[in-house]
């Protein structure tokens, strides 16, 4: 059984962000996926947030946001398989950390989009478990992710 984990938040990139021509029709969908990263070093992990916004198969609003998070020693210390040396990150916290950064991605597209025609379209809540989150993330000692 784990303790809390504490972390803090490392810092937060804007990798892409476009906003192509709007779309004359009201029928347009979004679609959000997520992708865990890692930085052993640093004790960091990543999550990259993208968004699109699609009208007839077409992209006309993007983003994609990197947000890293950086462990405490010893709660990096206490998730460390002390054989293998490899880090077993817990399901519930990568959920905690995708639901910060989708959080963080809303954020940074209404700012991008504020008093624009493009500012009506909005990220609404999220649910988590429409990621596939499938268990626990095991990172290698080389800084890969395993699981």
């Amino acid at each position: 059984m784990h303790k809390n984990i504490l972390f803090q938040i490392h810092h937060m990139e804007v990798e892409q962000f476009a906003a192509l021509e709007d779309p004359k029709e009201e029928k347009s969908s979004f679609s959000v996926s997520i992708r865990p990263g890692c930085n052993f070093g640093l004790r960091a992990i990543a999550i990259s947030v993208w968004i699109q916004f699609v009208c007839d198969s077409h992209p006309f609003l993007i983003l994609k946001t990197n947000a890293f998070y950086q462990l405490n020693q010893e709660s990096w210390d206490q998730l460390t398989e002390k054989e293998s040396g490899r880090v077993v990150i817990p399901k519930p916290f990568i959920e905690t950390l995708v639901q910060i950064s989708v959080s963080q991605a809303r954020g940074v597209l209404f700012a991008k989009t504020e008093n624009s025609p493009f500012s009506k379209y909005f990220l609404p809540i999220v649910n988590v478990e429409n990621f596939n989150i499938s268990g626990d993330m095991i990172i290698s000692p080389e800084g890969a992710i395993v699981e």
